[in-house]
């Protein structure tokens, strides 16, 4: 009888995967890794799933309800969006790659169960819409970016059930400009209203250029991490009226990785890349805003993109 519940409270624990986040990790051969990691950034599972993408190229989204985890990436040799969902034990549970549609940055509503994300429908045109995915991807279009902008990173207010996406102009053309903008679309009624706002600088010191955005519902503000020069992170709140950017945190020696809103309290996670070669998952307390480090990994990987999980 005691073997018995012995086994039977190890299949438990076993079971039950502490975990704070999902992330993403890309070796230096491009290979992902896919892994839950705790408060603390311990990783506590692996995935069997690996799949070679070239960077930046992947972005993950998590279902909270249901358990279920969404990740678009554009692996090579693959045509197409390929969309990979995992399990809270993170095995995979569909595999397929959209023969219809080139889409990318999905965000999931639990209020409304719906998906969120950005279609390309040309070179350069991508539009807001609304994503139904099974083993055929279809949407429903909601508004259109400004010409030539595409989406680099996003958020979701599950409350006001509004979409944040951080827009960057496509590089490399004769109007190209590092200036971004903030997308703000409410998508609490039927008909869609997306606004689009011009981001500014606080202060004339900073050269910000905000990398990755999360919305802290327990903060009720929204946060960017962003890059002030080649050695210098920064954290900074971002009011979505304005789209005034002010840095409140500062990391020295690092470049910038995913950050991560809890939905429960007023902290944020962040994974920052140290100028020597670390990978540093650490959190920033809302009311100091300084970062502390949790834990470094020196695998020569990078952390590619995250999202909060809950179980």
């Amino acid at each position: 009888m005691c073997r018995l519940l012995c086994v039977l409270l190890s299949v438990f624990f076993v079971a039950q995967v502490s975990a704070n986040s999902f992330a993403i990790f890309r070796d230096a051969q491009g290979v992902a890794s896919l892994s839950l990691v705790n408060d603390e950034g311990v990783i506590t599972k692996n995935s069997s799933l690996h799949f070679t993408f070239p960077f930046p190229l992947v972005e993950t989204t998590v279902d909270q309800a249901h358990r279920r985890i969404y990740i678009i990436a554009f692996p090579k040799n693959v045509a197409g969006a390929q969309l990979y969902i995992l399990d809270e034990q993170l095995n995979v549970v569909f595999s397929g790659v959209s023969q219809t549609v080139t889409y990318f940055d999905l965000q999931y509503s639990p209020g409304q169960d719906a998906i969120y994300g950005i279609a390309v429908n040309g070179t350069y045109g991508r539009v807001l819409s609304n994503f139904t995915l099974n083993s055929t991807v279809t949407y429903r279009p909601l508004q259109a970016l400004p010409y030539m902008w595409y989406v680099n990173a996003s958020t979701y207010d599950s409350k006001t059930n509004t979409y944040y996406g951080l827009l960057n102009y496509f590089p490399g053309h004769p109007n190209s400009t590092l200036a971004q903008k903030l997308a703000v679309g409410n998508f609490s009624s039927p008909r869609a209203n997306t606004e689009f706002v011009d981001l500014t600088v606080g202060s004339a010191a900073y050269n910000v250029t905000v990398h990755f955005i999360v919305w802290s519902s327990p903060a009720q503000t929204l946060y960017g991490l962003a890059q002030l020069d080649t050695t210098t992170v920064a954290l900074v709140i971002i009011d979505p009226i304005t789209g005034l950017c002010v840095a409140v945190g500062l990391v020295r020696d690092a470049t910038t990785g995913p950050l991560i809103a809890s939905p429960t309290e007023p902290v944020l996670y962040a994974w920052i890349h140290t100028t020597t070669g670390a990978r540093v998952f650490g959190r920033f307390d809302l009311t100091l805003f300084e970062f502390e480090p949790l834990e470094a990994y020196t695998d020569g990987s990078i952390t590619a993109a995250a999202a909060p999980v809950t179980w």
